[in-house]
């Protein structure tokens, strides 16, 4: 069995639900020959990073794909880039502000995934997902980008990267994707990975 470490975020803003906690509820702990290890994390800058960081320590995985939401987005958006940028008026739930701040000033301009993004793509059905080369300057991205350097640096053996999720049925915002819907292409793609890994 391959390992999989997947993480959504808890709510924040002026929401009381998010996305991606709703979809990783509905993502079972086994897919195929992949076992799946769901965590929740704060919307915290570093903090969400520390969390992660603490869960790949302990299981060792062979994949880790964090989840976000991103209200306003028509599609499933996987992301290809992590920027070494936290910019944004909005506070996170802490009430911390970054404006134009490096992630780490030892680190790299950028990283990119290195999960099969075009495969992961491909394993979608219907037009529901997209391929983003920007994560942000938010939460998202820092975390992004705090995973993909600590695993160059530390040379990890295992595959990561970051999907980004648009709203679901619960919000009552548009525009969006049933959970359900968002839930099966996320399976989709999680078992596309454990048969070019098989």
């Amino acid at each position: 069995m391959k390992n999989l470490l997947l993480s959504a975020f808890e709510p924040f803003g002026n929401d009381d639900i998010n996305a991606s906690e709703i979809v990783i509820e509905k993502i079972p702990d086994v897919i195929g020959d992949i076992r799946v290890k769901k965590i929740l994390l704060p919307v915290v800058y570093e903090k969400a990073f520390d969390l992660l960081s603490s869960h790949i320590k302990k299981i060792e995985p062979d994949f880790v794909i964090c989840m976000g939401q991103a209200g306003g987005r028509g599609k499933i958006t996987i992301e290809k880039v992590a920027l070494n940028v936290n910019s944004s008026m909005m506070a996170d739930n802490e009430g911390n502000v970054r404006l134009d701040q490096s992630i780490m000033t030892e680190g790299d301009m950028a990283y990119t995934s290195t999960l099969p993004v075009s495969n992961l793509l491909l394993a979608c059905k219907g037009d529901i997902a997209s391929i983003s080369y920007s994560a942000g300057t938010f939460v998202c991205n820092d975390l992004f980008y705090r995973m993909m350097h600590v695993i160059r640096v530390s040379s990890l053996n295992c595959k990561a990267g970051f999907i980004h999720l648009p709203y679901t049925e619960d919000f009552g915002k548009m525009p969006f994707i049933d959970s359900r819907i968002q839930a099966d292409a996320i399976i989709s793609m999680i078992t596309s990975m454990g048969e070019l890994n098989g």
